[in-house]
C-alpha cells in the first residue's frame, strides 16, 4: 500500500505492480524516464503521477503545505466561539484539568458576548457554537438565551448556524434532550465514559463521591437516536486494557449503532493536574498503539470504525490558531484554547468589554504568544512525513513543548500503517460476496480474544 499525506493519493499494488513501480523510479533516477509522457505510458506510472506520489523537480511540497496553511486561515470568515457559562463541574474527575470554582457568567457577561456577535458576524457566513465548561448544563438557562440570541441574528444575516457541547452527560435528563433535540442544529454532543462501571466510577464520579455510570448511560439511552452522541474514552496506563468490556457493554446495551466513539490521551495539561496524571500517561507512540487496537477492537465488535483515508489539513488546526475563534469564560475573560477554560486573568488573553476584546497589560504576553504562533518554525516538522496531515500539531502542546519532544504530534506519525491496512480491509469487505461474507460469519464461531490482552 502506498499513501501520499499531501495529495491523499492511495494506491494498493500486488507484488508484481509494486516490483514494477519500483523499477519505475530507478529509470526516473537514472534519466531512462525523464518526460511524463513517458511515464504516462503505462497506467501505473499514469496513476503515480496523477496521485502526486512523483512530481516535477521545481514543485516544493514542503513549501506548498505552508502556503495552503495560511491561505486558508487567512481567508476564515466564519466565526466559531466555546462559551463556559460556568466553570463549576458536579463531578470530581481524577484527572480533570482545571479547577472548579463555582463561577458563572453573569448578565453583563451575556450582553457582552452578544454584541460581539452582533458585530463580528458578518452576513451570508456562518456561526458555530460549542458549549463548554466546567459543566455546561449547570448554566443551562444562559444556553438558552445566548442559543435563542444567535439563532435569530443568523437568519437575519443569512448565516449557517450550528452547535455542539461538550458535558459529562449526567444532567442531560429527557427535558434536556427534548431542548437539544428541538434545536435541530446540533453537530453532536460528546459525553465520557472512562470503560465499564468499576473503572468508570473510580475516574469520574460526582464531586461528592457518588457512582455515575449508570446515570449517563441511561441518559444516552433516551437520547439514542434522537441526539447525535459521540463517546469519548479518555486512557491512560490504567484503563486502557479496559476497552474491550466498554466496548462489549455497549453492544449489550444496543447502542454501538447510534454513538460514534473515540479515544482522548490524558496527560498534565495544567499543573493542576498534578504528578500523579502524568505518571500514568501514556506517551504519545504508546497512546497511537491503543488507538490502533480499539480501531480493530471495534470491528471485532461488528462494528465498522470510522476509519478512512486521512484529510490533509486545509487552514488552522484547531481554534487556537484560528483567528476568528475565541473562548468565553465567566468575568468576560477571552482565551484561545479550551485547556485554558478555567484559568485565571492572568492566561487570558483579554477580556470582553462592550462586544470588544479588549488587551490589558498583564494580557499582552499571551495575546502576542497566540498572535505570533508559527506551526512551520520547526526544523523537526520539516522532515515529518505526515506534516501535511497536521501541520505542526497541536498548537498548545507546541507552544510547551517547542519541539523538544513528540507531544504535540498527532497519532498518525505512528499508527499511518494501521489506519491504512484498516482502510483496505473495510474496502475488501466492502467488495467481498454478501452470500460467502455471511456464510463465513456463521462459521466464526468462537468468541474473539481481546484486543488489549
Amino acid at each position: 500500500m502506498a499513501y501520499n499525506t499531501f495529495s491523499r493519493g492511495f494506491m494498493s499494488l500486488s507484488e508484481s505492480d509494486f516490483q514494477f513501480v519500483g523499477k519505475l523510479i530507478l529509470d526516473i533516477e537514472s534519466g531512462a524516464i525523464s518526460s511524463e509522457s513517458q511515464l504516462r505510458e503505462t497506467s501505473l506510472g499514469d496513476q503515480l503521477l496523477s496521485s502526486g506520489f512523483i512530481v516535477q523537480d521545481e514543485v516544493d511540497e514542503r513549501s506548498l503545505v505552508g502556503k495552503r496553511y495560511f491561505e486558508y486561515k487567512d481567508a476564515t470568515q466564519h466565526l466559531s466561539l466555546t462559551i463556559a457559562p460556568t466553570i463549576n463541574c458536579n463531578f470530581g474527575c481524577t484527572y480533570c484539568f482545571q479547577e472548579h470554582p463555582n463561577k458563572k457568567m453573569s448578565a453583563e457577561n451575556i450582553r457582552d458576548i452578544k454584541q460581539h456577535v452582533e458585530n463580528n458576524l458578518k452576513s451570508d457566513t456562518g456561526l458555530h457554537i460549542t458549549w463548554f465548561g466546567g459543566e455546561p448544563l449547570m448554566g443551562l438557562k444562559m444556553i438558552k438565551e445566548l442559543a435563542e440570541f444567535f439563532s435569530d441574528i443568523c437568519i437575519k444575516r443569512n448565516c449557517d448556524y450550528t452547535q455542539s457541547m461538550v458535558t459529562n452527560g449526567s444532567l442531560m435528563v429527557e427535558a434536556v434532550i427534548n431542548y437539544i433535540e428541538q434545536q435541530g442544529n446540533y453537530r453532536y454532543v460528546q459525553i465520557t465514559l472512562d470503560g465499564p462501571p468499576q473503572i468508570h466510577n473510580l475516574r469520574r464520579a460526582f464531586s461528592g463521591g457518588k457512582a455515575s455510570f449508570e446515570k449517563i448511560l441511561a441518559n444516552i439511552e433516551a437520547a439514542k437516536g434522537r441526539i447525535n452522541i459521540t463517546l469519548r474514552v479518555n486512557v491512560d496506563k490504567r484503563n486502557y486494557h479496559h476497552l474491550s468490556e466498554l466496548v462489549s457493554l455497549l453492544s449489550e446495551r444496543n447502542l454501538l449503532d447510534t454513538v460514534s466513539m473515540y479515544l482522548g490521551r490524558v496527560t498534565d495539561y495544567t499543573e493542576v493536574c498534578g504528578d500523579e496524571v502524568k505518571n500514568y500517561s501514556l506517551s504519545v507512540p504508546e497512546f497511537a498503539e491503543v488507538e490502533s487496537r480499539f480501531e480493530f477492537c471495534l470491528l471485532e465488535h461488528g462494528v465498522r470504525p470510522s476509519a478512512s483515508l486521512p484529510e490533509p489539513k486545509f487552514g488552522n488546526f484547531c481554534g487556537a490558531d484560528n483567528p476568528n475563534s475565541f473562548l468565553f469564560s465567566p468575568e468576560g475573560l477571552v482565551f484561545k484554547c479550551w485547556n485554558e477554560a478555567a484559568e485565571s486573568t492572568k492566561e487570558a488573553s483579554g477580556i470582553l468589554k462592550n462586544g470588544e476584546i479588549v488587551v490589558k497589560v498583564n494580557h499582552v504576553e499571551t495575546k502576542s504568544n497566540w498572535d505570533n504562533y508559527n506551526s512551520f518554525q520547526y526544523e523537526k516538522c520539516d522532515s515529518c512525513s505526515v506534516q501535511p496531515l497536521c501541520q505542526g500539531g497541536c498548537p498548545w502542546e507546541a507552544r510547551r513543548d517547542k519541539r523538544g519532544g513528540t507531544e504535540s504530534c498527532i497519532t498518525d506519525k505512528w499508527n499511518l500503517p494501521d489506519r491504512l491496512r484498516m482502510y483496505h480491509l473495510l474496502k475488501t469487505i466492502d467488495n467481498y460476496p454478501l452470500d460467502e461474507l455471511q456464510q463465513d460469519s456463521v462459521n466464526m464461531n468462537s468468541p474473539a480474544k481481546s484486543c488489549f490482552q
